[in-house]
């Protein structure tokens, strides 16, 4: 058997592998969160969508390998961040249109226990791939490039000097921030999908 037919098997085989494990992990982990809204009392009926993913990249990088949306049928605008770290479900943020931490219907008690302070700011970018940052209260953020990009980065946030500074582990991503938008300025991952000047408008959707 020459060299490139062993590349390909070996492709294969880790191809397969990774596909298996990110089936298999997101099995596990929807019923592992399936299993806490349950003990919180949420049932189905209450919960329009649970969707879970993943990222070898975040692995990579220290992030969180997985995370978890979850909306309900009465607060159709409101999403309900968790991760799934050290085999346990937790909170990690909660982002939507137009409600106070105090108006919010499904918070439970590990939320309350966490530094979230409620819902964030949504910013989209313009253009066709239109990044998304999500800035929460307890100075953290989420920033999602387009939607078949499995690479979700997330960490720390800072404004100084009417700028707004995102803590990566390579690099520092910069806004200068205007009245209801930011203005990027520099970031080596998010230059692939908006370039230097993209505004991201703030949105309620």
């Amino acid at each position: 058997m020459n060299k490139k037919k062993i590349l390909i098997i070996w492709t294969l085989i880790i191809t397969i592998s990774m596909v298996l494990y990110v089936l298999l992990g997101t099995i596990n982990v929807k019923s592992k969160m399936d299993r806490y809204l349950t003990d919180k009392g949420d049932t189905a009926s209450k919960i329009e969508s649970v969707k879970v993913r993943h990222s070898f990249m975040n692995l990579l990088l220290s992030y969180d390998e997985w995370g978890i949306e979850v909306r309900y049928y009465d607060e159709p605008d409101v999403i309900y961040y968790y991760k799934y770290k050290n085999k346990e479900i937790a909170p990690a943020g909660v982002s939507g249109k137009g409600a106070e931490k105090s108006e919010l219907k499904h918070l439970d008690d590990a939320y309350l226990d966490t530094e979230i302070k409620g819902i964030g700011k949504k910013y989209i970018a313009e253009g066709e791939l239109s990044p998304m940052l999500m800035l929460q209260n307890n100075n953290e953020y989420v920033l999602y490039g387009p939607a078949y990009i499995s690479f979700i980065p997330s960490g720390k946030y800072r404004e100084e000097n009417n700028k707004l500074f995102l803590d990566m582990s390579s690099e520092e991503v910069v806004f200068s921030i205007e009245k209801d938008s930011l203005v990027f300025e520099s970031g080596t991952w998010l230059e692939n999908w908006a370039p230097k000047g993209s505004k991201f408008h703030l949105t309620s959707e």
